[in-house]
C-alpha cells in the first residue's frame, strides 16, 4: 500500500478568512477532528485496499454578481475525504461489501455513519460513505478496479503512536 499523506490544511483553526491562507500540515487527521460516536457501531468491513488518498473539500455555492463574475460562498467548514482503491474483488467480498452499504442496521447507504480504521496512522475515525457504492462498483466493474469515497467526520479511538 503506498503511504497516506495529505499536504494542505485551512488556517486560524478551520476559521473561513477573507482570502484563502493555507498552511503545510503532517501527522493524522485526527489531530484536526473531533471525538466522535458512529451511529452504527462496527467497523468498515475488513477488504484488502490498493491504495488510498486523503484529501481536504468544503461545501459552497457559486454566486454570480452583477458584473456576471462569480463568487464562492462557503457553506461548510472544511472536511476530509478518504478514496479507498479496491484491487479486483472476490464476489464473497463484493458481497460482504454490499451488504454493509446496504443493511438498514448498517451503513444504510450514505445515511448512516460507521468505523473505519486507518490503515497507515492506525486511528479509528467515523465516516460515512460519500459515493453511491452501485455506481461506483458499475465504473470499475470493466476495469478490475474500483474506488470509494468516504468522507470523515471525526475520530473514535486514536492509535498510541
Amino acid at each position: 500500500m503506498g503511504e497516506s499523506f495529505f499536504s494542505y490544511q485551512w488556517a486560524d483553526g478551520w476559521a473561513w478568512v477573507d482570502g484563502w491562507q493555507w498552511c503545510n500540515i503532517s501527522g493524522k487527521m485526527a489531530n484536526y477532528l473531533p471525538y466522535k460516536e458512529p451511529d452504527y457501531d462496527a467497523e468498515f468491513p475488513d477488504l484488502p485496499v490498493e491504495s488510498l488518498s486523503e484529501s481536504i473539500d468544503a461545501e459552497y455555492k457559486i454566486v454570480e454578481t452583477e458584473d456576471n463574475d462569480e463568487e464562492r460562498v462557503a457553506v461548510s467548514e472544511p472536511f476530509f475525504i478518504v478514496t479507498l482503491d479496491f484491487p479486483q474483488l472476490r464476489k464473497s467480498q463484493i458481497a460482504m461489501l454490499f451488504d454493509f452499504y446496504l443493511n438498514e442496521d448498517r451503513a444504510n447507504g450514505k445515511i448512516n455513519t460507521f468505523k473505519w480504521t486507518h490503515p497507515t496512522d492506525g486511528c479509528t475515525y467515523v465516516v460515512r460513505f460519500n459515493t453511491d457504492l452501485e455506481s461506483s462498483f458499475r465504473r470499475g466493474f470493466y476495469t478490475d478496479n474500483f474506488s470509494i469515497d468516504l468522507r470523515v467526520l471525526g475520530w473514535n479511538k486514536l492509535s498510541l503512536d
